[in-house]
């Protein structure tokens, strides 16, 4: 059935540094995200880091405490699932 989705299906498996970048900006302050950039330049990751700030604002909740390079999901080690309870994803 087009744009049935079964509830237990995995909703994200791989993910690109641009992605887990806004994933991880949502709701971060200035602050936090310029220490992090500082950090990942410090550590010899420039493009990290630049992925990190050329995502721009990002808005929503935190979802994330991982950065780009340092997330599961890069190494096709995670999957997010959710069961669908009265309408609402319930992770």
């Amino acid at each position: 059935m087009p744009g049935y989705r079964n509830q237990n299906d995995p909703l994200f498996t791989i993910r690109t540094p641009e992605q887990q970048a806004r994933r991880w900006r949502q709701s971060r302050t200035s602050e936090e995200i310029g220490e992090k950039v500082n950090w990942l330049r410090a550590q010899g990751a420039p493009y990290l880091a630049s992925v990190i700030e050329d995502v721009g604002p990002q808005f929503g909740p935190k979802v994330t405490n991982a950065i780009p390079g340092l997330c599961w999901h890069q190494w096709g080690e995670a999957i997010d699932c959710f069961w669908n309870i009265e309408d609402r994803a319930e992770w």
